[in-house]
């Protein structure tokens, strides 16, 4: 057990493990601390929306390590898969990066004047708006990503009508790329 623990550990300065790890994060940080928001913010419990906005500014901010393990990871993934649309899924994190970061600035504002006045409601009902729209698109992105690097992913988006329809076992490629 010990070593599967060490060699776990190891792995963590790994960047492409990183971007494997880091994409579920913001989805998961976003939409739980934006739930827990929505929660705290009902019940008026302060110390509760302060840890939800917490939440969400990490979740914001961990936009910042993704791309860096993006960049890092991109090329050896590209050259060991063969896959080209790896670099694709990448632009794509890099090009919402200044909506996470965008909602780590709100969540910074919103804790600092949520409770005070209009612009605190105003920016309370933001942040949970953001949250809610950033959670979903991040979702989306791990979504796409995933279809890049899971054939059988690809193969139910193409053969399949509706999510809802069974694939049949023979339409499913067996294709595996090794890493």
């Amino acid at each position: 057990m010990f070593k599967n623990l060490q060699l776990l550990l190891s792995k963590l300065g790994d960047a492409e493990f990183q971007a494997v790890l880091l994409g579920p994060f913001i989805v998961f940080a976003l939409l739980i601390g934006t739930l827990l928001f929505i929660t705290f913010f009902a019940t008026k419990n302060p110390t509760g929306q302060i840890a939800s906005l917490a939440i969400i500014l990490l979740g914001g901010l961990a936009i910042l390590p993704l791309d860096n393990a993006h960049r890092i990871a991109g090329p050896r993934v590209q050259a060991i898969t063969g896959i080209q649309k790896a670099g694709y899924s990448q632009k794509e994190w890099y090009q919402a990066k200044p909506y996470f970061l965008g909602i780590a600035i709100l969540a910074t504002v919103t804790l600092f004047f949520g409770r005070t006045n209009k612009l605190g409601l105003a920016c309370t009902l933001l942040t949970i708006l953001a949250g809610l729209i950033l959670s979903t698109y991040a979702l989306w992105l791990v979504y796409r990503e995933a279809r890049i690097y899971h054939p059988g992913l690809r193969a139910a988006a193409i053969q399949s009508p509706s999510l809802t329809t069974p694939i049949a076992k023979h339409q499913v490629p067996h294709k595996t790329y090794a890493l």
